[in-house]
């Protein structure tokens, strides 16, 4: 009779050691899936270059654009990030861009 509550208990050992293990699992890959997502949000956005390619592409001209950061009009428009000018032709309407971590949110006719 002892032995077979030995066995018992040991079973039992073993599925509680089981069950502690499956948990440090679980708690690890939610940890890891919390420090990336909050990685992902505070990646930096994109630098002004990257910005001037956007509207080339989206566009589908050849002229070369030149961002910068607006100055005072970021007050009255928070999103944008970037005024995109046409360098290759003053005159021509340039764009303004938003970004994200992972690339440009939007784009859209300053003017």
């Amino acid at each position: 009779m002892e032995a077979g509550l030995e066995q018992v208990r040991r079973r039992e050992q073993r599925l509680d050691r089981f069950r502690q293990g499956l948990l440090w699992i679980v708690f690890g890959l939610c940890v890891a899936g919390a420090v990336i997502v909050i990685l992902r949000q505070t990646a930096p956005a994109l630098d002004s270059s990257a910005a001037a390619r956007a509207p080339r592409t989206r566009v589908r001209t050849s002229d070369r654009f030149v961002c910068n950061a607006p100055g005072g009009a970021l007050d009255e428009m928070p999103d944008w990030d970037y005024l995109c000018e046409d360098a290759s032709h003053p005159a021509r309407m340039g764009y303004w861009v938003e970004t994200g971590s992972h690339g440009i949110t939007r784009l859209e006719p300053a003017g």
